[in-house]
Order: structure tokens, then C-alpha cells, then sequence
């Protein structure tokens, strides 16, 4: 998925198959993936609403602080849902005893790490 602020160029050449413009914060912005048009609104509505919630918690904040502290909470939220996920596979080798799983489990972590290490803000 790739993210851009709409000033009248795209500027962003992309593979993606869907284009959708989002309201985040008073601000349009142009989302480019491959997933569906619904998903993309999703991420660009989740977004919204985590900077809401931060403004709405510390009023008179501005809005770079307020996309600064939206962004540390789900950071927040997708680390401990990641460590969750680690502790829940670990569960699964040890439940299944198995050299086949671990080897699994080992490969989606790599993957995990390589997928959200290459995505742009």
C-alpha cells in the first residue's frame, strides 16, 4: 500500500490496482493499494478516528502532534498484538512438539518482520 498527499500530482508510480482519496484529519490524502477500495477506507477511516480520539483527549493539540500520538498508539497496539502472536505460535510448537512447526512459525516471523519493516508512512 502506498500513502500520498493529494496536490494535484500523484508523483507515486505504483502496481496498485485501486486509487481511493481519504479525509484524515481535514486533509485529503490518496491511497494506492492492491487491496479492495473497502479496505483501503477502512485503513484511511482507522486512521482518522485514532487522531480524533487524541484530539479529543488533549484539546488545543496541534495536528502534527496529534498524527505523532495517533501514530505511537497503534504502533502501541500492533507490537503487542504482534508479541501475542509470537506467544501464541510458540504455544503451538510446544503443543505439537513438532521441528516442522517451529521451522513454520520461525519463516512467518521473518515474513512479518521483512512486510512491516518495507511499509511507508
Amino acid at each position: 500500500m502506498c500513502y500520498n498527499v493529494e496536490n494535484g500530482k500523484d508523483g507515486v508510480k505504483s502496481v496498485a490496482s485501486n486509487k481511493i482519496s481519504v479525509n484524515i484529519d481535514g486533509r485529503m490524502y490518496s491511497i494506492l493499494g492492491t487491496e479492495s477500495e473497502e479496505y483501503l477506507r477502512r485503513v484511511g477511516g482507522f486512521v482518522n478516528n485514532a487522531i480524533k480520539q487524541i484530539c479529543a483527549a488533549h484539546r488545543g493539540v496541534n495536528a502534527t502532534d496529534a498524527a505523532v500520538l495517533a501514530a505511537l498508539s497503534i504502533a502501541d497496539d500492533l507490537l503487542k498484538l504482534q508479541d501475542e502472536n509470537l506467544e501464541v505460535d510458540e504455544r503451538i510448537r510446544k503443543v505439537l512438539g513438532k521441528d516442522e512447526v517451529y521451522n513454520e512459525v520461525a519463516a512467518r516471523a521473518v515474513v512479518r518482520q521483512e512486510t512491516s519493516s518495507r511499509r511507508k508512512i
